[in-house]
């Protein structure tokens, strides 16, 4: 429910939601995670001495040695069961709400140009060839976004996890697709899609190769459009009509009803 996941991983599930890290960097929202048992942290008692409070589901099967102390519990990192246990932080969490930044692709170079949080420009890369569309995703789940094409000639994705060698290549849907990228089983990690404006369909993976979803939604002229319309940590489809300036927007992986 913390991180909305939409989901109710056992605690050998969550490690696939996070990314571990050191016990001393905890921040609320975190969690410390055994096989037996998983916790939030809250906040930190005393972090030169390791000490903190934390919430925990209600249960009469919770291990031994968890102290308690009004609404919060209190635990020590060196103390067991606690000294055990791994510190996780979900994958889609940002460290702080830092200013935006944006970016272009400019198709005649293939090069792509990010700006600083200053709006100057911060770094470029050259990736692709003459005619790919752009793309960006969080391909490997590590929370950053990196470059991304699509080339049209041959239906073909290549992602980049270093914004300069190809990590991903492959090759889905037809010609006259649309190329579209998200987070469509809130693991994480963005994969490729397409829609196929012939007939209103969005073909979504999860492992880019496969298809997962298919939904057909809109009319024909509509331009196709992803995102977390619901905050629920999983992209799902819309599509934007020219004709009366207005968007349709679904929070559905299994249906395309318009939710907004």
């Amino acid at each position: 429910m913390a991180w909305q996941l939409g989901s109710s991983p056992t605690t050998y599930g969550l490690p696939s939601y996070s990314n571990e890290m050191s016990k001393w960097d905890l921040q609320p929202g975190d969690i410390l995670n055994s096989s037996e048992h998983v916790v939030l942290f809250a906040d930190w008692r005393d972090k030169s001495a390791g000490t903190f409070n934390y919430y925990q589901e209600s249960s009469r099967r919770k291990p031994t040695n968890y102290n308690t102390d009004g609404d919060l519990n209190a635990g020590s990192l060196s103390s067991h069961p606690m000294s055990s246990y791994s510190a996780l932080r979900y994958k889609k969490i940002a460290d702080s709400a830092g200013p935006s930044r944006a970016g272009v692709y400019r198709p005649g170079e293939s090069v792509f140009y990010v700006s600083g949080a200053d709006g100057g420009l911060a770094g470029y890369s050259g990736f692709g060839v003459a005619g790919d569309l752009p793309l960006t995703g969080d391909w490997n789940g590590d929370g950053k976004d990196t470059f991304g094409v699509y080339r049209p000639s041959d239906q073909t994705f290549y992602a980049t996890n270093d914004n300069s060698s190809v990590s991903m290549l492959s090759t889905f849907g037809n010609p006259g697709d649309v190329p579209l990228a998200g987070d469509w089983n809130g693991d994480g990690t963005d994969t490729i899609g397409v829609y196929r404006p012939s007939d209103q369909t969005f073909y979504l993976t999860d492992d880019n190769r496969n298809v997962a979803y298919t939904l057909t939604m809109g009319v024909e002229g509509d331009t196709p459009m992803t995102g977390d319309w619901n905050g629920d940590g999983k992209d799902t489809i819309g599509v934007y009509r020219s004709s009366d300036q207005t968007f349709y927007l679904s929070d559905s992986s299994t249906g395309a009803n318009v939710d907004h």
